[in-house]
């Protein structure tokens, strides 16, 4: 009799066993089917999550640097935001990253547990405190290159929600899934980014991974915001990074002026105007040469803008960025107050906000709509609008339309 039950329970696991391998199937058919990295964190994460009866998956990448891990999350409906870990032993994550094993752990918080495994291996309650969640049980395994076993990011699955430690079987699926990761991240990470904008460039350099300049212009678009000021101050991407990519991009040295107190006294005879408007400005003049910093030395090159000007010179283009064209206008004629009349703002505001609408159903095209110069004039009389006469003046706004 108790062989006979004994074969029904074999029996019953086998047919489990097959069914949660057909299952791991589908689901690595959608990480195949995949176009890239945050389709897997983000689109894939339910599906995982059912595989392996799991309460929460976390799926780092490596980041360029190599000296932590990465993942997004969703913060809502449509939020997400991104959680960083150093590939240290201050987490089990990181452990996982730094010495590429797989830990199937009964209790996060159980120390003696911890130190079965390693002496140093720690759990970052961290999270868990901000957010009141109780973490237990863990699978954590290394995501590698299939090729030369680099380490390419991390999977962890936490809290049963059958209850107890998760089973070997889901281990097993853990390590599986992972080598079906380690390919897909491998050729998704290797595929060359057309290099058709001067910001394509900071993937293949590497200081952004290409979902993250996806993210990048989402923002952009979304905030109407220049895609210059959304990775310099929302994904910390430094300003000689940005520099190396545009010099990459356009094929020359990159200026930052931040060696610049003053420009040369020839700049001094090109109107602010007509500097701001075309988007140049001189940093060096010796004898016949001269030294132009742009923000299109392309566009620069093809009007031939500073040799008509200054004939019989030679000129070396260099490139900025945003920013620094500031600064060496700064250098040269001082600060821009940017306030606008209050007309003028009403004007810009609702041009933003058509041209943000034009712009909608587009996934390539961004656009950040900036102020150049605004006045008030009112019929015969050239007086400044805090001395205007009561009644309808005339709004002059010049604007600046940056597409990316």
């Amino acid at each position: 009799m108790d062989a006979v039950w004994e074969e029904h329970k074999a029996h019953k696991r086998r047919e489990q066993r097959a069914k949660f391998m057909q299952r791991l199937q589908d689901v690595a058919a959608g990480v195949r089917g995949s176009t890239n990295l945050d389709d897997i964190m983000l689109g894939l994460a339910s599906d995982i999550r059912g595989l392996f009866s799991c309460d929460r998956m976390t799926m780092y990448a490596v980041t360029p640097c190599r000296t932590s891990i990465k993942s997004r999350i969703k913060t809502g409906m449509t939020g997400f935001k991104d959680f960083s870990l150093p590939i240290s032993t201050n987490s089990i994550a990181g452990f996982v990253a730094m010495h590429k094993r797989t830990f199937n752990i009964a209790d996060v918080y159980d120390e003696d547990e911890l130190r079965m495994h390693s002496s140093e291996l720690r759990f970052l309650d961290a999270v868990d405190k901000r957010t009141g969640y109780r973490s237990r049980e863990m699978v954590a395994a290394p995501i590698l290159g299939s090729r030369n076993g680099e380490l390419l990011g991390v999977l962890q699955i936490i809290n049963n929600r059958l209850g107890g430690p998760f089973d070997p079987m889901i281990e097993e699926g853990v390590r599986e899934l992972c080598l079906v990761l380690g390919t897909v991240f491998e050729d998704r990470l290797a595929e060359p980014l057309p290099i058709t904008t001067r910001y394509d460039p900071l993937v293949a350099l590497g200081f952004l991974a290409g979902p993250e300049l996806e993210l990048a212009k989402r923002s952009a678009r979304r905030k109407m915001a220049s895609l210059e000021d959304v990775l310099l101050d929302e994904f910390q991407v430094g300003m000689d990074a940005l520099g190396a990519a545009y010099a990459h991009f356009f094929g020359v040295p990159y200026e930052s002026g931040s060696a610049i107190d003053r420009l040369p006294a020839l700049q001094q005879n090109i109107s602010r105007e007509y500097a701001a408007h075309n988007g140049w400005v001189l940093t060096e003049a010796a004898d016949r040469s001269l030294v132009a910093a742009a923000l299109d030395p392309d566009r620069l090159r093809a009007s031939r803008g500073v040799e008509n000007l200054f004939p019989g010179h030679a000129v070396e283009l260099r490139v900025t960025t945003d920013r620094a064209f500031e600064r060496l206008m700064a250098a040269c004629y001082g600060s821009a107050a940017a306030v606008l009349p209050e007309p003028a703002q009403a004007m810009l505001e609702q041009l933003q906000r058509v041209i943000a609408e034009a712009l909608v159903k587009s996934s390539e095209l961004s656009a950040c709509v900036r102020p150049g110069s605004a006045r008030l004039e009112w019929p015969g009389a050239r007086q400044a609008a805090a001395d205007a006469p009561a009644g309808k003046g005339i709004v002059t706004l010049s604007i600046d339309i940056q597409l990316t």
